[in-house]
């Protein structure tokens, strides 16, 4: 919910996090899994240890 000049804006929470996939895609080439690369960086962590 948000507090606009002309009136109150509601929107869902599914509605919010597509819209901060899109501002995110916009940095990161499709070719990239952000999941993948968090794995591979824990892997190598848990090697460190």
């Amino acid at each position: 919910m948000r507090l606009e000049e002309d009136g109150l804006r509601i929107t869902t929470a599914r509605h919010r996090l597509a819209k901060a996939r899109a501002l995110v895609r916009k940095y990161i080439p499709d070719s990239v899994s952000l999941a993948d690369e968090l794995i591979a960086e824990r892997r190598e962590a848990a090697k460190l240890e």
